[in-house]
């Protein structure tokens, strides 16, 4: 479970769930998804009602503007959480990060399989990293290193909020 101090400013955000559409062949979402065994292959934040950051081929990206967004991914499942304005702040401050975490996905997979508590590939952000580190700071228990935290493990500490 969570603690969150309720004495602290709280602010509102988004977490979305989610796969892409309009691609040939997205091969790592298919994966994941298989992997997992979930509908979703990605996580991201929406916040200031139409914006959000989330990490992707691209890297880190924020301020993306929801309506376009949607244009290249469907929403499977989204909950509203609330955030230390602390949190909301690192959102906000968000630095551009220009490398993606591919061989962190495959040390994730790495891990699972042989039952490691780390990542050998740590470097860069995926994009449930980047979600974990929004509720790290807002007293969210995650209960493993970030860097081996999937999109799944955000949903299974939401869903009991």
């Amino acid at each position: 479970m969570s603690f969150v101090d309720k004495t602290v400013r709280l602010r509102a955000i988004t977490i979305g769930f989610s796969k892409p559409i309009n691609r040939f062949f997205p091969v790592f979402s298919w994966l994941i998804r298989w992997y997992e065994k979930t509908p979703y292959s990605h996580v991201f934040i929406l916040y200031d009602e139409n914006k959000i950051i989330e990490a992707t081929g691209a890297g880190v990206e924020k301020d993306k503007d929801l309506e376009t967004w949607e244009k290249k991914s469907e929403i499977i499942i989204q909950k509203q959480i609330e955030i230390t304005e602390e949190a909301y702040q690192l959102i906000l401050n968000y630095k551009k990060v220009k490398h993606y975490g591919y061989f962190q996905i495959i040390g994730l997979v790495l891990a699972k399989l042989f039952k490691l508590n780390w990542n050998i590939f740590p470097n860069d952000k995926i994009c449930s990293e980047l979600v974990a580190e929004v509720l790290e700071l807002s007293g969210y228990s995650i209960n493993k290193n970030k860097n081996l935290v999937t999109p799944k493990d955000i949903y299974e500490i939401i869903a009991i909020i």
